[in-house]
């Protein structure tokens, strides 16, 4: 039998050696650029998604894909790394010459605070990288426009609504947004908004798994945020009247219903909520107040009503249906969640329909004025709350 301590000099030379010996393989794979452990690391992440994104793609043939922001890191990065990263995006989702997705295959790319930055890091410079090679940050448009009621579907930089470092970067954000609001007051609503934000609504604590939370520095500049500011919140459920709401940003991904007056007691005039909604973006929030005693919001488990708010020119709220604005954040395409992805389906009741990929488990179907709105949807919470 061998003397114990010629076995533990035996073991320790077997360690030092196999720790030379992966010291000596690590140094080889990074001289050849090709097998550090950060490159299997990210070819892993790379094939893990390009296997997700193509399965689902064949598998519910979509007419079009979002990306739900947060695609990668590029705040602070070169502009080499920044190329270098766009080709493995490009790679992941089939959209390099030949490859899975057919050449001019309808992508769009919500952009979120990892592709921009939250409102203290975003400069005009960072917009216009990420514009012009993932399209614009503020965007609409429509689905099956010769429907005579064809739904619209809204894209919207939310990190640059509450504050930023650059006015022009909000003030653009806020233009759009209030263009949004000024087309669904002349149209009377009448057709269905679809509307994509990064950073979702405000909701009380214990809806989703992100508490509400918004952090600034001493310019008032939001360092980072959970959720929208209450006041913005409410703004897009009084202006927009949105029919549904599909939000990013939460990894662990959530499901709610924004619920909006009216109250027996009280009524509003509706020119002035519509002046209010077209307001100079720097007066809304001190201007909010006589709207939110008329107009109080509820937010509770998502539901689906038969019966969305669709009416033409009210007097008063009085005149109004109880607004009811399913939110969804979609959980994350990450390998923790599985490779989550969700499927958005438009069904007119006469004629084709569309299905955008989002990139939650029951279907559920609820319909509008001609049309069908169909979503795959995640978590369930029985908490019902005011704000």
């Amino acid at each position: 039998m061998l003397n114990p301590i010629v076995l533990l000099r035996i073991l320790i030379l077997a360690v030092v050696g196999l720790l030379l010996l992966t010291a000596y393989v690590y140094r080889f794979a990074a001289f050849c650029q090709w097998a550090t452990p950060s490159h299997y690391d990210l070819l892993f992440n790379d094939h893990f998604l390009r296997h997700t994104v193509k399965t689902v793609f064949h598998e519910t043939k979509p007419s079009h894909i979002m990306f739900m922001g947060d695609i990668f890191s590029n705040q602070w990065i070169s502009s080499g790394e920044f190329a270098s990263r766009l080709d493995r995006f490009k790679w992941t989702t089939g959209q390099l010459p030949g490859d899975f997705l057919p050449t001019g295959f309808p992508l769009y790319n919500l952009s979120g605070n990892h592709d921009i930055g939250y409102g203290r890091d975003t400069t005009p410079v960072m917009v216009e990288r990420w514009e012009k090679d993932f399209g614009l940050v503020n965007h609409q448009f429509v689905i099956l426009a010769d429907h005579p009621a064809a739904p619209k579907v809204v894209m919207l930089n939310t990190q640059n609504l509450d504050h930023s470092r650059y006015a022009s970067v909000q003030e653009a954000a806020w233009k759009f947004l209030q263009q949004v609001s000024e087309e669904q007051w002349a149209t009377h609503f009448t057709h269905p908004l679809l509307l994509f934000l990064h950073i979702p609504l405000y909701k009380p604590t214990g809806l989703c798994v992100d508490p509400p939370e918004i952090n600034v520095n001493t310019r008032d500049e939001i360092i980072d945020q959970t959720m929208l500011s209450p006041w913005i919140s409410r703004y897009i459920l009084y202006c927009l009247r949105p029919t549904v709401i599909l939000t990013g940003h939460d990894h662990e991904g959530c499901k709610t219903e924004h619920r909006v007056g009216p109250v027996e007691a009280k009524s509003i005039d509706m020119v002035a909520l519509k002046q209010w909604c077209q307001a100079d973006p720097h007066t809304l929030e001190a201007g909010i107040a006589p709207f939110e005693a008329a107009l109080p919001v509820t937010v509770d488990n998502w539901a689906p009503t038969s019966d969305p708010l669709r009416t033409t020119s009210p007097e008063s709220i009085r005149d109004l249906q109880e607004l009811v604005v399913p939110e969804i954040t979609v959980r994350s395409i990450m390998g923790d969640f599985n490779g989550n992805s969700g499927l958005f389906e438009i069904v007119a009741k006469q004629g084709p329909r569309q299905s955008l990929l989002l990139l939650v488990a029951a279907l559920i179907i609820y319909p509008i004025s001609g049309w069908g709105l169909r979503a795959l949807i995640t978590g369930h919470r029985h908490i019902k709350k005011q704000y």
